[in-house]
């Protein structure tokens, strides 16, 4: 629940600066080419045993298909920001991802030249957005990443692993309400500060899905506030986003999930 709330916030940063590297379709940063390159020391991080206990009872308490026994999803993301341009992603469990940009039929001149320009961040956020749809526990999401507990339901996470690093991540504090969940996150990154106040409502088994977020992004001299909404689907046993609707920008934004399919038998070895 608590990297969603980072996902989602970084993906609504990514409509507002050009923070990070860019990464590669397998939502990792490209390797290093050379081959003589000394390998990296082995580094311990900090993950203190009462803030990471808060983010398991985050997990606890919130509706995930992973944690419901989803093995493998296939599915196309498409957003109103490039209605022509779809990415297809195939996730295999516990964090094996593929993506690639498709386009549509019908698609111009200019929506070719976009993609050459814009696609590689494009694939890099929509791909970062898998972890919305599977609901991947916590201890995977920040595994190398120093967790700290402030104070009584307060968490800082500082960014040491590859993966948020990737992100554009530099530290993160969450606050959990008495029920568990995640009631604020305030996030630092390269070139953004973001805060999100998510609210919820009641899944499946009675575990909680996010109903709406409500955010704030401020960088680059401007502060903007949005609102994040959100409509479920059900496919096959889980209970899986179909569309997340941004308002308050420019223009409202439309983000979709469609030709859901689950459980397929996939391995990782045919996502590579």
């Amino acid at each position: 629940m608590t990297r969603l709330l980072l996902v989602l916030g970084l993906a609504m940063c990514s409509g507002c600066s050009e923070d990070g590297p860019a990464r590669s379709s397998e939502g990792a940063l490209p390797p290093d080419p050379s081959p003589s390159r000394s390998p990296d020391p082995v580094v311990t991080v900090r993950q203190d045993a009462g803030a990471l206990a808060l983010l398991d009872r985050a997990d606890a308490v919130s509706y995930s298909p992973l944690l419901a026994g989803l093995h493998d999803v296939t599915y196309r993301f498409k957003t109103t920001r490039q209605p022509k341009v779809a990415v297809e992603v195939r996730w295999v469990e516990p964090d094996h991802v593929r993506s690639e940009l498709a386009l549509d039929a019908d698609a111009g001149a200019a929506t070719q030249n976009w993609t050459r320009v814009g696609g590689p961040k494009h694939l890099r956020d929509a791909t970062a957005l898998v972890d919305l749809v599977v609901g991947t526990p916590n201890r995977t999401q920040y595994k190398g990443d120093e967790i700290i507990l402030q104070s009584a339901g307060h968490v800082k996470i500082v960014a040491r692993s590859e993966r948020s690093l990737a992100r554009s991540l530099v530290e993160a504090v969450i606050t959990f309400g008495d029920d568990g969940l995640p009631t604020r996150m305030e996030t630092q990154t390269v070139k953004s500060k973001i805060i999100l106040v998510p609210t919820y409502r009641r899944g499946p088994g009675g575990r909680w899905l996010v109903d709406k977020v409500d955010t704030r992004i401020e960088g680059g001299g401007k502060t903007r506030s949005t609102v994040m909404s959100f409509e479920y689907q059900r496919i096959g046993p889980y209970t899986m986003p179909h569309r997340v609707t941004l308002h308050g920008l420019d223009e409202e934004v439309v983000q979709e999930y469609l030709d859901i399919h689950v459980d397929q038998g996939l391995s990782k070895e045919q996502i590579r």
